[in-house]
């Protein structure tokens, strides 16, 4: 019944508005024909002489329509304003629920600006599933590297790599077509590895009046998956999607012995947050189980010297 009400009198209100613009109209336009008739026909003229009053009645309705019509023009802005606040918080609540569906995406760059925030907190820990780590100690050591001092801050970094002190495929080579260990390779990744390790220790070390805890380990595995994890309750996580044949992109281009290698820079990363509802939470505990299980069957790593990229 309200419904029914309020269209009646929107109805009425439209047909009014209507109504009184062609009553506007066809009064202004008898006026100025009166007053042109007036001005050739002396009778007519001769009445209207003097006659004040009806000229200021003349002026205050011309002056009546003027402003009703800049309070219909005030009005309709009013409208198309309340119109955009609604259409930008709906806006805003679809972005809020997609993201606590599908995540929301960041590229590798935003990484710091996430490490950064977390460092603010008094316990903090960053763990990271990756290929080399390079990436997670690129954006990681810079932040450290500028820590104001506090001497009850108490900081974690879990780095969990590949094992490249064993045999694998992928990364490795191809032989005969098909996908091979690369001994030659693999150690350079171990280098690789050692080199991020040893700069992230010794920037660590330089960190004043925080406690400042590194630890690298590695379990035999390929690295499809990397994973970045943020004090318990943020989860970056994105894929090694793209393979690279000895500098050759494309497959079929692959020659024999050339080598098999992975890469993930450039793709993209899924943020969740546990505070993002039910679903985003539940994945971001599902993540941190996983990586934990990992984390305490892999092998700790020691610390290589310069220009050593063996493994304990």
């Amino acid at each position: 019944m309200a419904g029914a009400g309020a269209a009646v009198r929107s109805g009425v209100a439209e047909r009014w508005e209507r109504v009184e613009a062609v009553g506007a109209r066809v009064l202004l336009l008898g006026v100025f024909l009166f007053g042109l008739v007036a001005q050739f026909v002396k009778p007519i003229g001769d009445a209207l002489e003097g006659k004040v009053y009806l000229g200021g009645a003349l002026l205050s309705l011309i002056g009546y329509l003027l402003y009703a019509q800049v309070l219909r023009l005030a009005s309709a802005n009013s409208a198309q304003l309340e119109l955009t606040r609604e259409l930008r918080a709906e806006v805003r609540d679809l972005q809020a629920r997609t993201q606590r569906e599908f995540g929301r995406p960041v590229a590798v760059d935003e990484l710091s600006g996430i490490f950064r925030e977390a460092l603010t907190q008094r316990e903090a820990t960053l763990s990271a599933l990756a290929f080399t780590g390079e990436v997670f100690v690129e954006k990681l050591r810079p932040l450290l590297d500028t820590l104001p001092q506090d001497l009850r801050r108490r900081i974690t970094v879990q780095v969990l790599v590949p094992d490249f002190d064993k045999p694998i495929q992928l990364p490795g080579q191809v032989h005969e077509g098909k996908a091979q260990d690369s001994p030659g390779f693999r150690a350079q990744l171990a280098s690789r590895v050692a080199r991020n390790q040893r700069e992230l220790i010794r920037v660590a070390q330089d960190v004043r009046g925080s406690t400042v805890t590194i630890e690298f380990r590695a379990l035999h595995m390929s690295p499809f998956l990397k994973l970045y994890l943020v004090n318990s309750d943020q989860v970056c996580e994105g894929v090694y999607d793209r393979f690279k044949f000895g500098g050759v992109g494309n497959a079929e281009r692959a020659r024999e012995g050339s080598l098999l290698d992975l890469l993930g820079y450039e793709s993209k990363l899924t943020l969740w947050r546990s505070g993002d509802g039910a679903h985003a939470r539940q994945l971001v505990d599902a993540r941190n189980a996983y990586f934990e299980q990992l984390w305490s069957v892999a092998t700790p790593l020691t610390v290589p010297g310069p220009g050593d990229g063996s493994w304990a």
